[in-house]
């Protein structure tokens, strides 16, 4: 019986439709226009954190790691040169630290070669002092070689034993934050950042992100990926590369984005091919590829309504709705236009 309504319904409702395209059309013109609005607003995210769901306790456990230890997605530029020790090359390590500190956005703290530890024991004290310290040239190279063999941990680590590489660290904000409240008073930047930065050792079960302070956005991080690499694009004599998750997470969005288009664009190339080999008709080509787009902005403009991302998996909805749009597509031409030729 529901069958024999829905039915009834669909050949009354096609129809209306038949009788009225004009209308029709254009409504559905301005729908797809109205949802179109919405596409500017979608967003790419490729970040591993959000395959699982933040009400999971294995999410909850590690962002209750990041509110108390901060964050563990570091950057890492690797800086290769002849000789990192030598003179030019500490210069122009120090010039580019001291500019990602000052001109990148996003930075809570860098990390390499010229303030690494270097802790000297006496009879009656420890001296903690940077290993290279400022000015460059402070002290000699056979000084410096001292300094890193005796710390152990340097080897390997932040530099390399033929003294030809060496790395920077760059720890970002673990929160997000308003750059304006930043101002040159010290009391004032407490107050600002207090509350954001703070973590308590006695905390028991940190609030999840989103009932408190939010974490850095990864639009965020991206951000101070492209300022970094404007910054080491400036820099001569030292070779840099970046490595680190969040710089796999830019990658991972630029390559979504660039295979999305690509198999976009030969599915659609190839759908043409077979609609003009099967019917040899224009109005075959147009109404299915017509149907396709309609059907895929139609996809993305809802996610971009609900308030979803585009994350890794949704790559594949183009291709499948390409398949089965198109596939629905012919089976109705050919019944029409069988219908029609007779």
């Amino acid at each position: 019986m529901q069958s024999t309504r829905l039915a009834n319904w669909l050949e009354r409702y096609t129809d209306w439709v038949m009788r009225h395209p004009w209308p029709v059309l254009a409504s559905l013109l301005l729908f797809m226009v109205a949802l179109a609005s919405q596409l500017p607003h979608l967003q790419i995210d490729t970040d591993l954190e959000h395959f699982i769901d933040e009400s999971k306790p294995a999410r909850q456990a590690y962002n209750a790691v990041k509110e108390t230890y901060g964050r563990n997605d570091v950057i890492v530029v690797g800086i290769e040169a002849a000789d990192v020790l030598s003179d030019e090359s500490l210069t122009r390590l120090a010039d580019l630290h001291r500019r990602i500190e000052q001109q990148v956005p996003w930075v809570r703290r860098v990390d390499s070669l010229l303030n690494a530890p270097y802790q000297e024991g006496t009879a009656d004290s420890l001296n903690v002092d940077d290993l290279v310290p400022e000015p460059v040239g402070t002290l000699s190279r056979a000084t410096i070689e001292d300094r890193i063999a005796a710390t152990p941990a340097l080897e390997g680590l932040v530099v390399n034993a033929d003294r030809t590489f060496t790395t920077l660290v760059i720890e970002p904000y673990t929160y997000d934050f308003d750059p304006q409240a930043v101002t040159d008073d010290a009391t004032a930047f407490d107050d600002a950042f207090g509350d954001a930065f703070a973590t308590s050792s006695t905390a028991e079960a940190p609030a999840p992100a989103g009932e408190g302070d939010t974490f850095l956005p990864i639009e965020k991080m991206f951000e101070l990926i492209t300022a970094l690499e404007a910054e080491m694009a400036v820099t001569e004599g030292l070779d840099a590369v970046l490595a680190g998750m969040p710089v796999i997470n830019q990658q991972l969005e630029a390559t979504m984005k660039s295979e999305m288009q690509t198999f976009i664009g030969l599915t659609i190339a190839l759908i043409i091919t077979v609609l003009i080999v099967f019917f040899r008709r224009v109005s075959a080509v147009v109404i299915p590829l017509s149907a396709v787009l309609l059907a895929i902005l139609a996809t993305f403009a809802s996610l971009s309504l609900a308030g979803q991302t585009v994350q890794m998996p949704l790559i594949l909805v183009p291709s499948f709705l390409l398949a089965i749009t198109v596939g629905d597509a012919i089976h109705v031409l050919t019944h029409f236009f069988r219908a029609y030729s007779t």
